[in-house]
């Protein structure tokens, strides 16, 4: 008895044959003579319910295919590290001073409630650790002055910068401002000691036109005023008449002066005609002074 194995073809099997290698066909016959049984040789074959019958190629498995890397920064080519190129990325640098501020931050809130402060070696005496009575009435005295109260929403007292100086004055004096406007009279003769400065938010309804450009703003009232066209104008009107007023009123008293001693000076002449020398003084020092000249009997004032 022979056996013959014939294979089948990858390409007429299933995927789920596939998977059990591959399977022949046994044929058990003899050339010469039936088996002693006189049964007839038989043919042992497999019927395969879904065959493929399209040829497939051979398709590299994933462990064989080739990944692709993909690179996170760009590549020139050259060493940059001998050039005046920073390579360096530029948030480091600004992370690097945010980790910095928050640890001295918290170093700062930690040393806060420490009695071991800086210079606490150079001290004289160690303070002692807990405060009298009298020294937490003063310092909550102290923390009170530092506000207007609960009753005007804890108004700070700012520290009095010259800025700020400005700026309330200009507020004192806003009835020059605007002449066509009428403003109520001050509450207070001096500067105020509570107070707070605040900013007026844009309306987002507003159009860009409508709103005072970022470049044209400026940081003080004072700054604002000088930079407005039309109260320099008015300003400088304001300021050429009361200049005007003022000479008037300084060449009024110097006129009444001036005729008050030219008639002082006249009756002292009429005094040094007679032979009084208290009288040959006052008119030297009238002429020193008013520059007085008498000619022909008349005085005038010289130039």
């Amino acid at each position: 008895m022979s056996e013959t194995k014939d294979r089948i073809p990858s390409s007429l099997q299933s995927k789920y044959l596939q998977k059990f290698g591959s399977l022949t066909l046994s044929k058990s016959a003899s050339d010469d003579s039936d088996d002693d049984d006189g049964k007839p040789s038989t043919l042992n074959f497999v019927i395969d319910g879904k065959p493929q019958m399209e040829l497939e190629t051979e398709r590299p498995s994933r462990k064989t295919r080739r990944k692709m890397k993909l690179a996170s920064k760009l590549n020139p080519g050259i060493n940059l590290n001998d050039t005046y190129v920073a390579t360096r990325d530029a948030a480091s640098k600004s992370a690097q001073k945010v980790r910095e501020l928050v640890l001295e931050s918290s170093a700062d809130s930690l040393l806060k409630g420490s009695v071991l402060t800086p210079g606490f070696e150079k001290k004289d005496c160690v303070p002692p650790y807990s405060e009298s009575l009298r020294q937490l009435k003063l310092r909550r005295k102290e923390e009170r002055s530092k506000t207007k109260g609960p009753a005007w929403f804890g108004l700070p007292a700012p520290e009095m910068t010259d800025e700020l100086k400005h700026d309330l004055e200009v507020l004192r004096m806003r009835h020059v401002l605007d002449p066509k406007r009428f403003y109520k009279k001050n509450d207070l003769k001096d500067l105020p000691k509570y107070f707070q400065v605040g900013t007026v938010m844009d309306s987002p309804a507003d159009f860009y036109h409508a709103r005072v450009p970022k470049k044209d703003r400026k940081q003080t009232m004072v700054e604002e005023l000088l930079a407005d066209a039309e109260f320099k104008r008015f300003n400088k009107k304001k300021y050429s008449e009361a200049m005007a007023r003022q000479q008037r009123v300084v060449s009024r008293k110097a006129l009444e002066r001036m005729r008050f001693n030219k008639k002082k000076y006249n009756k002292a002449i009429t005094q040094q005609q007679r032979g009084s020398k208290k009288a040959m003084k006052l008119v030297k020092r009238l002429e020193k002074r008013n520059k007085f000249s008498v000619s022909a009997g008349t005085t005038k004032i010289g130039a």
